[in-house]
């Protein structure tokens, strides 16, 4: 017999993903729809890659455009999209924004992954090109936590 927590657990553990999945899939699938060239490139690479078989594990680390693709919809439409953090000291935020130490603050993601300064003046627009490995390792070396 199965200890109940294990159970308990693992109930958790599925429950807990299905809202943010869905929500990505569903994100993607608005941004692939609205951009051919996107859903274009994702489909070639899939028929190229896995074919008419079943996927598998395997095929994961061999599908870079559609992990872009994943990373940019999270990106514009992430699936959590605030956390409540709080200063541990007084600071300054930026260079400009004094924050007293224990300030509950928000950090609202759908803004911060719009930064031209991070992500280039086209920050609005849906281009996974961006979230491929070499530049999306590039922009965290540059911009760490970007």
């Amino acid at each position: 017999m199965q200890d109940d927590s294990v159970v308990d657990n693992m109930i958790t553990f599925l429950i807990a993903g299905h809202e943010t999945t869905s929500g990505l899939l569903s994100f993607t699938w608005y941004y692939l729809l609205k951009n051919a060239a996107a859903y274009e490139t994702a489909q070639q690479e899939v028929d190229r890659v896995i074919g008419t078989g079943p996927i598998t594990v395997d095929h994961l680390t061999k599908l870079p455009y559609l992990n872009a693709v994943l990373r940019e919809s999270l990106r514009l439409s992430p699936t959590a999209p605030s956390i409540g953090i709080t200063a541990k000291e007084d600071t300054l935020i930026g260079g400009k924004y004094p924050v007293k130490a224990n300030t509950p603050l928000l950090a609202l993601f759908p803004k911060i992954h719009r930064d031209s300064a991070v992500y280039g003046e086209d920050a609005e627009e849906f281009r996974p090109e961006r979230m491929l490995d070499e530049e999306f390792n590039r922009r965290e070396q540059e911009y760490p936590n970007s």
